[in-house]
C-alpha cells in the first residue's frame, strides 16, 4: 500500500505540475520571441533600444537613450499601431487617467477606463500625440499598467532633461 499510494500520489502531482510548467515556459518563450520581433522593428528605425516593457502580449514600448527616441508598438491579430517620438521634440509628457467613480456597497471606488501617455510638441503646429497603456474595452484585465505608465513617464522626464548632452 505504501508504494502504490506514493506512485499514484506522485503520478497525481507530475499529472497537475507538467501542464502548468509547460504552459509557463511556452508563455515565456511567445514573450521573448514578441521582443524580439519589436528590436527588430526598432533596429529598422535605426534605434538601440537601451529600456523596453512589454504588457497585455501587445503593447511594447522602448527607450533609445542616446538618441532620444522612444518607439511604441501595439500589436493585435489584424491592428498594428507603430509610433515614433523623437523626445528632442517634446516639451511635456504627462499621463491621462481617465476613469469614472462607482458606487458600491462600501462607498464609491474609482475605476480607470483609459491610461494613456501624451506628448507635447515644442512646435505648436504638431499635434499632441498619445500612447495608449490601457483601455477597459480593449484589454482582458487590469493588471501593473499604472505601475509601468509611472515608470515611463519618469523615465522620459529624465531623458528629456537631459536633452542639452545630444548633438544634433
Amino acid at each position: 500500500m505504501d508504494l502504490a499510494s506514493s506512485l499514484i500520489g506522485l503520478g497525481f502531482v507530475l499529472a497537475v505540475i507538467i501542464p502548468i510548467v509547460w504552459s509557463s515556459i511556452a508563455q515565456k518563450n511567445k514573450k521573448s520571441k514578441s521582443l524580439n520581433n519589436f528590436l527588430k522593428l526598432a533596429e529598422q528605425q535605426q534605434l538601440k533600444i537601451t529600456v523596453s516593457d512589454v504588457w497585455s502580449d501587445i503593447h511594447f514600448i522602448g527607450l533609445d537613450s542616446e538618441a532620444k527616441k522612444l518607439f511604441y508598438l501595439k500589436k493585435q491579430e489584424n491592428d498594428e499601431q507603430s509610433v515614433l517620438i523623437n523626445l528632442l521634440d517634446i516639451v511635456s509628457c504627462k499621463v491621462v487617467n481617465i476613469g469614472r467613480t462607482v458606487k458600491t456597497s462600501n462607498g464609491s471606488s474609482k475605476v480607470i477606463d483609459r491610461l494613456e501617455l501624451k506628448f507635447t510638441y515644442s512646435n505648436a503646429k504638431i499635434p499632441e500625440k498619445t500612447i495608449e497603456f490601457y483601455h477597459i474595452d480593449k484589454n482582458a484585465a487590469f493588471g501593473s499598467e499604472l505601475l509601468l505608465i509611472e515608470k515611463w513617464e519618469n523615465l522620459i522626464k529624465m531623458t528629456m532633461k537631459k536633452k542639452g548632452s545630444v548633438a544634433g
